[in-house]
C-alpha cells in the first residue's frame, strides 16, 4: 500500500524519498518511453516503405513476380547482408538494391565492405544524412567514405586482441582450407554452402584471394543439431566456425554451424569475439595467402604478351594523359598506352591525372601519384583529404588543419599564405582593384 507521509513518496519495498524527485523521474520515464515508441514506429514506417520501393524496382529491372521480388528483398539481400536485418540499417535496403541490380555487389568483398559499412551509415551520428536510396551514392563510394573510419577501428580492434591473454590448451583444431574440395570433406557436418557449391565457395574467397579457415572443436563429428541457450551460438554452434580474411587479413566473414538458420548469419562474430571463443589469437592464427600477387603477376605477363587490357583487368577507364585507370578484384592503378602497369602498389581509390599528378586512396587516406609511379607526399601519415592540382598547388587536409601542396611535395600552411597575400600597401591594393574590374570588363564585352 502507497502513502504519503510529510512529503515523501513511500512504500514498504523502497527507501523514503522526495516528492519532487520522483515526480521528475517518473516524468522522465514516461517521456522517454513515448520517445522510444515513437522513434520504432517511424523506424518501421522507414522499413517499410523502403522494402516496399525495394520489390518494385526489382520487378521492374527484372521481370519477375511479387513473391520472387519479396524473396529476393527480404531473404537474399538480408543472408549476404546481415546487417539490413537491424532496424536503422533496413532503411537503406532500397538503396542496396539499387546497387545489386547495377552490379555493384557482385563479389564477396565487396558485400563484405559493404555489410561493415552499414554499420557506420545507420549509426545515429549519420542515418539522418541519406534518404532511403543512400543519396544515390556508387558502392565503392560509400565504402571509400567510412574507409578511414573502419580502418581505424580495425587497428584499434588489433592493438586489443594482441593485448588480450591467450593461455591454456584451445578445444579447437584450425584447419586451413586452400580449395573447394577440401571444403567439400566438410559438408557431410554442415549446410555452409562453400562446402556444397564451388561457385559460392569463389564467390566467398573473390576467387581465391581471401583464405577460409574452419575451426573444428574437439568431438564436432558427434555434436547434436539441438537449439540451447545462446542459440545460434550455442553448443552446436559454436562446434563448427568457419572464417574467411580478406588479403590483408581482415576479417570478411564468420559463420557458425547453424549456418543462416536461427538467427544465424555470416557475420555473426567479431574477430574479439572468435578470439575469446577458440583461445587464440584471431591475427596471428587467421593469415592472408598470397594469391594477389600470383594474379598481379599473371596481368603483368598477359600484358608483355600483348594482350588486350579489356580482357586482363576487371575494369577499365578511357585514357587520361596517357594513362587509364584499371580495376582487379576491388583494386585500383593506372596503365600507359603501352599497357605497362604505372604501380607496383594497388590502390582503394584513384583519380585522372591533373597537372602531372593523380589522387590514389588506400584505407581511408590519399596521397598523390606522378607519372612515374612515385608518390609526391613523403610523410609516414597519408592525407585526410585532398584536392585536384590547379596552377601547380593542390588543396589537402591533414589532421584537421589545411595546407597547399606544391609539385615538390612541400606543404604551405593555407591560411599563412592568404594573409599575406592580404597585407597589400594602399597602390597595390588600388592596382588589384583596377585589374579585376578590366578583366571584368573585358569578359562583358567579349
Amino acid at each position: 500500500m502507497h502513502e504519503m507521509i510529510k512529503g515523501t513518496y513511500h512504500n514498504d519495498t523502497m527507501k523514503a524519498k522526495p516528492y519532487e524527485e520522483s515526480y521528475t523521474r517518473i516524468n522522465q520515464i514516461i517521456s522517454e518511453t513515448i520517445h522510444k515508441h515513437l522513434r520504432n514506429i517511424l523506424t518501421e514506417s522507414q522499413e517499410s516503405k523502403s522494402i516496399d520501393a525495394a520489390k518494385k524496382l526489382y520487378m521492374q529491372h527484372t521481370g519477375c513476380s511479387r513473391e520472387e521480388a519479396d524473396e529476393f528483398v527480404r531473404i537474399t539481400l538480408r543472408n549476404d547482408l546481415p546487417i539490413l536485418r537491424q532496424p536503422n540499417a533496413a532503411k537503406f535496403i532500397l538503396g542496396v538494391t539499387r546497387m545489386f541490380l547495377d552490379g555493384q555487389i557482385r563479389d564477396q568483398r565487396t558485400i563484405s565492405q559493404l555489410n561493415t559499412t552499414l554499420k557506420y551509415v545507420s549509426s545515429d551520428a549519420h542515418i539522418n544524412e541519406y534518404d532511403r536510396n543512400l543519396n544515390g551514392m556508387s558502392a565503392q563510394d560509400l565504402i571509400q567514405r567510412f574507409a578511414k573510419a573502419v580502418s581505424d577501428d580495425f587497428e584499434k580492434n588489433k592493438s586489443d586482441i594482441n593485448s588480450m591473454n591467450f593461455e591454456g590448451k584451445s578445444q579447437y583444431n584450425i584447419v586451413r582450407i586452400d580449395s573447394f574440395e577440401q571444403a567439400q570433406q566438410y559438408g557431410k557436418y554442415t549446410s555452409w554452402c562453400v562446402t556444397h557449391y564451388e561457385n559460392m565457395f569463389d564467390s566467398y574467397t573473390n576467387d581465391g584471394i581471401g583464405q577460409f579457415y574452419f575451426c573444428l572443436r574437439h568431438g564436432f563429428e558427434n555434436e547434436e543439431a539441438v537449439k540451447g541457450e545462446h542459440c545460434p551460438l550455442d553448443n552446436y554452434g559454436l562446434s563448427m566456425i568457419a572464417v574467411s580474411v580478406d588479403e590483408n587479413g581482415r576479417l570478411n566473414t564468420c559463420t557458425c554451424r547453424w549456418n543462416h538458420d536461427n538467427g544465424g548469419n555470416d557475420s555473426i562474430m567479431n574477430p574479439k569475439q572468435i578470439s575469446e571463443v577458440i583461445g587464440m589469437n584471431f591475427y596471428q592464427t587467421f593469415k592472408p595467402n598470397n594469391k594477389w600477387k600470383d594474379v598481379v603477376d599473371n596481368c603483368i605477363r598477359r600484358l608483355a604478351n600483348g594482350e588486350d587490357p579489356n580482357d586482363v583487368f576487371d575494369g577499365i577507364d578511357d585514357f587520361n594523359d596517357g594513362f587509364a585507370i584499371v580495376k582487379l578484384n576491388g583494386k585500383y592503378n593506372f596503365i600507359n598506352t603501352h599497357g605497362e602497369l604505372l604501380s607496383n602498389d594497388w590502390f582503394d581509390g584513384c583519380h585522372d591525372f591533373s597537372e602531372g599528378f593523380a589522387m590514389v586512396g588506400l584505407s581511408g587516406k590519399w596521397n598523390f601519384i606522378n607519372t612515374r609511379g612515385e608518390l609526391l607526399w613523403k610523410g609516414d601519415q597519408w592525407f585526410d583529404g585532398c584536392y585536384d592540382f590547379d596552377s601547380g598547388f593542390a588543396k589537402v587536409k591533414l589532421n584537421g588543419r589545411v595546407f597547399m601542396i606544391d609539385t615538390k611535395g612541400q606543404l604551405h600552411n593555407l591560411y599563412e599564405s592568404m594573409q599575406r597575400t592580404l597585407r597589400l600597401s594602399e597602390s597595390e591594393f588600388r592596382q588589384l582593384i583596377k585589374e579585376s574590374v578590366r578583366k571584368t570588363l573585358c569578359y562583358l564585352t567579349t
